[in-house]
């Protein structure tokens, strides 16, 4: 091809045109996070899962976007890992489920797309790392409570004062009070076990996606489903067209590692670092088992995995599907599901709701909408500056008669580890 140009006199000499050239096609292009940077020749390319600056572990589907211009068609499509290509795909579906292991660590993920006529473009988006600090101690004690009348209505119009909150059997101040609604951060899990397929999914997926279209704007929610392993469809973002998708992809087979989705989605929400309320609603028709029925389902016991949920200071609602659970037990026959369930509800400060019918199951998450928008928030600095590591046992009261109020039962103080 021609190049003109304006020169002195002369050809221009040929080995700096060529660097130059080179230099113009080898400059990094900068791309909007997770959005493509080849959108000027026609070549669209989007990664839509996971989201900029979500926490990600475990097993997570990445999903990707790709438009190409008439009479074109790709030739390859990468996803990269931190720079290392995990796979080529060359038809969609784009995605490709990876596993990024057990700690939550800031990760770079790519998509780099050629197509037969050669038009390249890329997208790409970093995810971020958990950092905790054990040492830290607790010094503020967040409280959220929903009250009661006798007649289990909502009331909403109660003051500071109208509250007793003891640590332990001993009057604690509160120090920050509050009606307004914080934004929301909340894992949707889902039990994908063998039991649950046919009618059971197909309501299931309608009555999550029901109340994903419920959260406000400002809500984070991700998408965990679990059989005889946990499985991250959609990681929490604000991204509501993507975790519907990932809700639609949920599909039955195999145990209920039930225990196991528990500590996962705790261990995620632990993670977020602003003032969001944090909820797990938990799905499930039965007990904790692999599916040959020769072992457990989870790696964790029931006890281990409420711990985990009490230390993430999460909200859990349970949700039952079917009957007679008060007979399903687990592995080592201890806990039923009914149990299991309510108990988790109850510690958390969450309740638990029951239906033998797949049918009524959006009746079911409505009410658990309707019990995410009458939360106080009460907020205390402990008398008990002790660093034990040991439980500590919350009692919030209505001094008003007739009123009963729930919230989570205790928490676990903070920790020094021992001396020396």
């Amino acid at each position: 091809m021609k190049r003109e140009g304006v020169h002195r006199r002369g050809r221009p000499p040929l080995l700096p045109a060529i660097l130059a050239l080179v230099a113009v096609l080898l400059a990094p292009v900068k791309r909007t996070p997770g959005q493509d940077a080849g959108s000027a020749t026609g070549l669209s390319v989007r990664i839509s899962a996971p989201a900029e600056g979500d926490y990600i572990s475990g097993r997570l589907l990445l999903r990707g976007e790709i438009d190409v211009p008439a009479g074109d068609m790709v030739l390859r499509a990468d996803f990269l890992v931190n720079g290392i290509v995990v796979t080529s795909l060359r038809q969609p579906p784009w995605q490709v489920t990876y596993d990024f292991g057990a700690s939550i660590e800031a990760q770079l993920i790519q998509l780099q797309v050629v197509t037969r006529l050669g038009l390249e473009a890329g997208a790409e988006v970093t995810t971020r790392r958990l950092v905790i600090n054990a040492t830290t101690g607790i010094d503020l004690v967040n409280v959220f409570a929903t009250v009661r009348d006798e007649r289990g209505h909502y009331v909403m119009d109660l003051e500071k004062d109208d509250f007793l909150l003891l640590e332990d059997g001993h009057p604690q101040k509160v120090s920050y009070f509050s009606r307004d609604r914080l934004p929301l951060a909340v894992e949707i899990l889902i039990d994908t076990s063998l039991s649950m397929e046919g009618r059971n999914m197909e309501e299931a997926r309608r009555a999550a996606a029901g109340f994903l279209r419920a959260l406000e704007p400002d809500d984070l929610a991700g998408i965990i489903g679990f059989n005889d392993e946990v499985h991250i469809y959609h990681a929490m973002s604000l991204d509501r067209e993507a975790a519907a998708a990932a809700i639609r992809q949920v599909r039955a087979g195999g145990g209920t590692a039930l225990y196991d989705a528990v500590a996962e989605a705790s261990r995620r929400l632990a993670g977020v670092e602003d003032e969001r309320r944090r909820a797990i609603i938990l799905l499930s028709d039965g007990r904790d088992e692999a599916a040959s029925g020769l072992t457990p389902g989870s790696l964790l016991t029931f006890e281990e995995s409420l711990a985990e949920v009490v230390q993430a200071n999460v909200i859990l609602y349970a949700i039952g599907l079917g009957r007679k659970l008060d007979q399903k037990m687990d592995f080592y026959h201890r806990h039923s599901l009914e149990e299991v369930l309510n108990t988790l509800a109850a510690e958390s400060g969450g309740r638990s709701f029951f239906t033998a019918k797949a049918e009524r199951l959006k009746k079911s998450y409505g009410e658990v909408q309707a019990e995410l928008r009458h939360h106080y928030t009460l907020s205390y600095t402990s008398t008990n500056r002790r660093k034990d590591g040991l439980w500590r046992a919350i009692d919030l009261r209505v001094r008003r008669k007739g009123y009963m109020a729930l919230a989570r039962r205790g928490y676990y103080g903070p920790w020094e580890g021992p001396p020396g």
